[in-house]
This record gives structure tokens, sequence and C-alpha cells, in this order.
């Protein structure tokens, strides 16, 4: 919520090792993130994560961001 008791949409920008930018809404309760595809975003090319690198979860109006590797 903004200082007005507004609700404010929740992004996640992404720009990617090959210069890619992505804007993923963050509308759930989590967003999970790595090279696997069973994760909500999956780039399978990018040796540089983890099959599951991270995971964004609701934390009241916030988002906490937890890395699992």
């Amino acid at each position: 919520m903004d200082p007005h008791g507004r609700i404010v949409a929740a992004n996640l920008f992404i720009r990617t090792s090959t210069g890619e930018e992505w804007t993923v809404p963050l509308t759930g309760q989590r967003l999970s993130l790595g090279r696997t595809h069973d994760n909500d975003v999956s780039f399978p090319e990018d040796r540089g994560l983890s099959r599951r690198h991270l995971l964004l979860e609701r934390d009241g109006d916030g988002w906490t961001v937890r890395d699992l590797g």
C-alpha cells in the first residue's frame, strides 16, 4: 500500500545476461525462479542460476526473497 492506503501493484523486473528484459507481475502468494521448467519463471539456458534459485513470498504488504541455492 502507498502512504494513502491505496493498493500498489508489485512487479519483479528482470534483466537477463543476454540483455532481455522481463516484467513479472507479483500477483499470488509466491513466485519461484530458476533453471527448471517447474518454476513459475524459468531460464533453462542460464547456467548462473540454480535449478531452484529463489523464492519470493508475500509478507504482509511486501515481499521476502529466499535464496534457495
